[in-house]
């Protein structure tokens, strides 16, 4: 995940969606006492906070009275957006790796010291070192007897932890194991300034479903006390076999459950408020007004608190948000491309504090925010402005 800038600072807990964190809690403390592996899928359309109930998911039980007392594991999030992620190589050594303490010395009350990982997954690391020797043998059984001896030593090395205290995986961005190309809109564009021939590239996306099945089907069902959160888009024909695979395995109690943004004003005020306190009331912010540039998405909910911070707050030069400005969602977003995520705007106002290269790979998160948000088609306007800056920067 691309960094965050100081000024685009995120809430440390999670806002509203009280029956979502209700049903964290409650499969959370039920993996404590049974030696099972349970999966909650959470599905909505970009924006809603799926992605953010994962990342929080140690605040959300550490918050509630059920289930503080309990000490979790929560693994670094697993995020297939990120297509070297599909393979179950990569899955399982990205697993192992993010059960430990950050290296950059903080500590975590939901991870392991890093010597107590690499203790409980040295036959792992072991059965690697033969599987990448049987390769080099190109002969097929043995490739697949050390893959299969690999598979058991991590669910081995898993259940050693998860013996002690119950372990939570989550998985980011499923849907983007159904996309088997980038988004033709992009490659077909001939009207951008940005090179053609990057944007694939950028955006390179492999299909990998079918390999991820397999391995949750191998797997997940031999892990224990383990909670496996998952999190993606509607799938277009909606058929998602990989939700049909999970309730097959009895991995999947719930239905999938749904996020849907907020409606209420209620639900719209107490988010802002949350961001810029009692402001909200003070300022007269028309909550209609802002429903309808937002739709009720917390990701765009998040960036309109943004531009009602106190001018000292935001990096001087960037403009404020104004009626005017924007009528509908569609219009708050490309205004959001064009100014705070925009790397050139913020090159130019933040260049006395940093170099005008740095400054741009610091506001990268426009990327970030193309992914997560509302319509796949920011891609295609956020790559060319990301893009032109960065080539011109370089010459």
């Amino acid at each position: 995940m691309i960094a965050q800038p100081e000024s685009f600072e995120r809430l440390p807990h999670y806002i509203g969606r009280d029956e979502a964190k209700n049903l964290l809690v409650q499969y959370a403390a039920q993996i404590t006492s049974h030696p099972e592996c349970i999966a909650l899928y959470f599905e909505g359309q970009g924006g809603l906070g799926k992605t953010r109930l994962l990342q929080l998911a140690p605040t959300i039980l550490y918050q509630s009275e059920k289930t503080k007392p309990i000490p979790f594991c929560c693994a670094e999030l697993l995020d297939f957006y990120k297509f070297e992620n599909r393979d179950p190589l990569v899955i399982e050594q990205r697993l192992i790796e993010g059960l430990k303490q950050p290296p950059d010395g903080a500590s975590l009350w939901y991870r392991l010291p890093a010597e107590d990982v690499d203790r409980a997954f040295a036959s792992y690391q072991a059965a690697y070192h033969h599987y990448q020797q049987a390769q080099e043998s190109q002969n097929t059984e043995i490739i697949e007897q050390e893959r299969a001896r690999l598979r058991t030593t991590f669910i081995d090395g898993w259940n050693i932890f998860s013996q002690q205290r119950p372990m939570v995986i989550a998985f980011d961005t499923l849907e983007t194991l159904f996309f088997r190309s980038p988004p033709d809109a992009l490659i077909n564009r001939t009207d951008t300034a940005a090179p053609l021939d990057a944007l694939p590239e950028v955006l390179r996306i492999t299909a990998g479903v079918d390999l991820v099945i397999q391995w949750m089907e191998q797997v997940l069902p031999q892990l224990q006390h383990t909670l496996v959160l998952c999190s993606g888009r509607p799938i277009r024909d909606g058929t998602n076999t990989l939700v049909d695979r999970l309730r097959e395995l009895r991995l999947l109690r719930e239905s999938v459950y749904r996020l849907t943004p907020f409606t209420t004003h209620t639900d719209i005020q107490d988010y802002l408020r949350a961001y810029i306190g009692e402001r909200v009331d003070a300022e007269d912010i028309d909550l209609y007004y802002v429903q309808q540039i937002t739709d009720g998405r917390p990701l765009l909910l998040t960036c309109y608190a943004e531009t009602r911070r106190a001018a000292d707050a935001l990096p001087p030069g960037l403009p404020a948000a104004t009626p005017d400005v924007c009528t509908s969602r569609a219009d708050f977003e490309d205004w959001l491309i064009a100014t705070l995520l925009n790397p050139l705007t913020a090159a130019q106002v933040c260049g006395s504090k940093r170099s005008p290269i740095a400054s741009t790979f610091w506001c990268m998160r426009d990327a970030v925010f193309a992914k997560t948000s509302c319509r796949p088609s920011l891609n295609v306007k956020t790559y060319p402005v990301t893009l032109r800056p960065l080539t011109s920067l370089h010459r």
